[in-house]
């Protein structure tokens, strides 16, 4: 926070404020992307670890490890999270023990796309798949899982910035009250019906 706060001090006055508005809305969405990433792992590695035992499968916890860390993903990370359990429920479980986990992997990763992320991308910021992958991969070759971690959520972070500046525009400044009166409404477009007895048609006709 030093350093930043030395080099925002170096800046004039209006680019030091756009640019510190523009950091803590960053941070702000980056927050509650990774708090949000954090919940929907928890909930996801339990439930995958739960299946996993369920089928009687080698170190169940393994598999909720991988499950969690998977489910970061947006829109798919939940259902391949869960398809360990479901290739060896294949194999060794009943038909309506897979039924089952298909099923809740299905409802999982449904709600997480229809309700959970929506919801998340409104309070923060629209963070697509492959952001995540990407970074992703490149942390872990580059420094493994810490490596993995730091660069997930810098990608986060350069989205969020990124995102902040691009909204920011100084030179067109939009007041919400003229925005609202901007939007026509019916009454905007209502013409009030005239006596056709006092129009010069109905006088000529006359």
């Amino acid at each position: 926070p030093e350093m930043i706060a030395a080099a925002l001090a170096r800046l004039p006055d209006d680019r030091r404020e756009r640019l510190a508005t523009a950091l803590s809305g960053a941070a702000r969405a980056t927050q509650i992307q990774v708090g949000a990433a954090v919940v929907l792992a928890a909930v996801v590695g339990s439930a995958v670890w739960i299946g996993a035992s369920l089928v009687d499968a080698p170190s169940p916890g393994l598999f909720g490890l991988v499950g969690a860390a998977v489910s970061v993903i947006p829109y798919v990370g939940i259902f391949v999270g869960w398809l360990p359990v479901i290739v060896i429920a294949l194999g060794v479980a009943p038909a309506w023990e897979v039924l089952l986990i298909v099923l809740v992997a299905t409802v999982m990763q449904y709600l997480e796309a229809t309700r959970w992320r929506p919801t998340i991308d409104r309070r923060s910021l629209y963070v697509g798949p492959a952001v995540l992958v990407i970074a992703a991969a490149l942390g872990f070759t580059i420094y493994g899982v810490g490596g993995l971690v730091v660069l997930a959520v810098g990608a986060v972070f350069a989205l969020a910035m990124a995102d902040q500046v691009a909204t920011d525009d100084p030179e067109d400044p939009v007041d919400v009250e003229d925005a609202l009166e901007a939007i026509p409404t019916p009454t905007d477009e209502y013409v009030e019906p005239t006596d056709e007895s006092s129009t010069p048609a109905a006088a000529e006709a006359g």
